[in-house]
């Protein structure tokens, strides 16, 4: 079950200080729930044990139940990574503050507008008519980082803020990611305001290329309403999973009475989407302890040197490709790329002092990433990893980088070729995934990004001791 369902979001109450209008968990379809401390706990104690790697406790606002400090610490004790999603507002209580935040690895502020207009309108507001100021969000910010808190802050594009201009506050809150929600219409839940809050698609995307524009180095998660139906898996304040991918909540059996795997079954979670909106990084705080050198394989337009400069950057990492060397000896030589892998594909010896080398260099240096078909053969103990893509796909990524000459017959060309001359030098099925210790189908992505942090959670999932 953690190879599919590694997070989960508990909604402990329906019960909140603010009246967001375009809030997709009121829990307005449920009766008043109280919350039940024993309760929680065995839910947590069971998803800990069916395999769930973290929990973000949600509402309503959960710090407004009492118990949330003990939950946290439980969580945090049964080795789960522990996040809150917050207004913000009980933080400023000392006593709160101390309990809580020694069990918390992440705290999601939600915070939609640096306007105290927007915020009124919208309804982020205590009781619809306080508003909390930048200045004490970034207070709060600045005191949660101090004390070795992650910081993740939630934006929900809605009518009232798409037009808005966010660079500033970021820049000044340089929390480590930033979520950018669309705001969703759910039955029962928000439905009430009749639409009221929604945007298109492009107002969306006009906010996000509008908030793009500041040099903080952050994780932007953008989140569509088509990635966010179906990619969740949440549990509501009375004890069940539920989802929201026919426009209104559809809730399992109790899981404290059939299980986490029944009642998991009963309810419409998407893996792929929970992959694509980015939800698998690197959110834990274990010790590391990555291999030395890592390979990156894959045929034509997979990605390697793309996904292998990014990963390098996120681990420092330094990165070579034997393709630079390649390039640089075909031009020696007057010879285009093609041209060379032929004579490569002709003439074994070529390849023998080619690899030769370029496995040498690399094998006397630590912290690398290595854009190299042939790694997993000549790399000493390296992490070896293979990068699928289909011909259609590459042929499309080849064209956005303006590589119009490139065609699906040139790919499968160029693919045969580079098979035929590994097999002639070596007698090696360089595409054979068992010679990987991690598979990656990039189409499953939708950016870069996201495909380098699932590499690093797996990483962390397979080269980690400790909590």
């Amino acid at each position: 079950m953690t190879t599919k369902t590694p997070s989960v979001n508990f909604h402990l109450t329906k019960v909140c200080n603010m009246r967001c209008k375009f809030c997709f968990a009121t829990f307005n379809d449920l009766e008043n729930v109280k919350h039940d401390f024993h309760l929680s706990s065995e839910i947590i104690q069971q998803i800990a044990a069916a395999g769930f790697e973290k929990i973000t406790f949600a509402g309503g606002e959960p710090t407004l139940v009492k118990e949330l400090p003990a939950l946290a610490k439980l969580a945090k004790s049964l080795g789960m990574t522990t996040t809150i999603v917050t207004n913000g507002t009980k933080l400023s209580e000392e006593k709160l503050y101390n309990e809580l935040i020694p069990h918390v690895d992440w705290v999601a502020i939600s915070i939609d507008s640096s306007n105290d207009f927007v915020n009124l309108a919208s309804g982020r507001a205590i009781r619809g008519n306080t508003v909390l100021s930048s200045a004490y969000y970034l207070y709060l910010i600045r005191k949660l980082k101090t004390d070795k808190v992650k910081i993740k802050i939630n934006t929900v594009v809605s009518r009232f803020n798409h037009s808005e201009d966010f660079n500033f506050f970021i820049e000044q809150a340089k929390p480590d990611r930033w979520k950018i929600l669309q705001a969703m219409p759910v039955s029962g839940q928000n439905s009430n305001e009749n639409g009221n809050f929604e945007i298109t698609k492009e107002q969306f995307l006009e906010f996000l290329a509008r908030n793009k524009n500041h040099n903080t180095k952050i994780d932007i998660v953008p989140e569509a309403i088509e990635v966010i139906r179906g990619s969740y898996v949440m549990i509501s304040p009375e004890g069940c999973f539920f989802d929201s991918t026919k426009g209104s909540h559809t809730y399992s059996d109790p899981i404290q009475e059939v299980g986490v795997e029944n009642a998991l079954s009963q309810i419409s979670y998407n893996y792929e989407l929970f992959i694509k909106r980015g939800g698998l990084y690197d959110w834990s705080k274990k010790e590391n302890n990555f291999p030395q050198r890592i390979t990156i394989s894959g045929e034509v337009a997979s990605g390697k040197s793309t996904v292998g400069k990014l990963l390098a950057k996120k681990l420092q990492y330094s990165f070579v490709s034997l393709g630079n060397k390649i390039r640089s000896q075909a031009k020696k030589e007057g010879l285009s790329i093609v041209e060379f892998q032929k004579k490569c594909s002709s003439d074994r010896s070529l390849d023998f002092q080619i690899d030769s080398e370029f496995a040498n260099e690399c094998n006397q240096q630590n912290k690398i990433i290595i854009d190299y078909r042939m790694g997993y053969k000549f790399i000493e103990s390296s992490y070896n990893i293979f990068l699928l893509v289909g011909e259609e796909e590459a042929e499309q990524r080849l064209k956005l980088a303006s590589r119009y000459n490139e065609s699906q017959v040139t790919i499968i060309e160029r693919n045969k070729s580079f098979h035929e001359q590994f097999m002639y030098a070596y007698g090696e099925d360089y595409t054979n995934q068992g010679n990987y210790d991690l598979v990656v189908d990039t189409e499953q992505f939708n950016s870069t990004q996201a495909i380098v942090e699932y590499i690093i959670h797996k990483l962390l999932e397979q080269n980690t001791n400790g909590k």
